[in-house]
């Protein structure tokens, strides 16, 4: 059983089994490699020599620089995501959903007028719909 197990081997076993999770739902990142290739969409460099899909974390021996998209980025990012997934994405901005003022103006962000402050909700709304003693149960995570 897994209690008898060395705990570095419970730590691998663990490893392994959110790592094949996380590829079976797919990874969403705001991060981008050197290339500006995003590092969870399998298809993103298709002539990378890196092939790291089939590999363990442990056994990688390639560390990818990372660097912070932009604010535009993250904005067309969000928008992307809500129509591709809108059955597990709810896009909505802190302006329509609770009065808030905008965090600049027109010259601040020119692809959103006014800054707006964007939420994504990742939720199975048909699993536990919104209101559902289910989904009251879920947890909130917030980045």
């Amino acid at each position: 059983t897994r209690a008898q197990q060395p705990p570095n081997q419970r730590l691998r076993s663990l490893e392994s089994n959110t790592n094949d999770r996380l590829k079976a739902l797919g990874t969403i990142s705001f991060f981008r490699d050197r290339n500006n290739n995003d590092p969870s969409d399998t298809n993103s460099n298709p002539d990378s020599n890196s092939d790291n899909s089939e590999q363990s974390p442990s056994r990688r021996s390639t560390i990818k620089q990372y660097k912070l998209l932009s604010s535009e980025s993250i904005h067309d990012e969000l928008h992307r995501l809500s129509k591709r997934y809108p059955e597990f994405t709810t896009l909505t901005n802190a302006q329509d959903e609770y009065g808030l003022p905008t965090a600049g103006d027109a010259s601040d962000c020119s692809f959103d007028p006014g800054c707006r402050n964007w939420i994504l909700t990742i939720s199975d709304t048909n699993r536990h719909p919104p209101g559902s003693a289910s989904s009251k149960l879920l947890p909130e995570v917030f980045l």
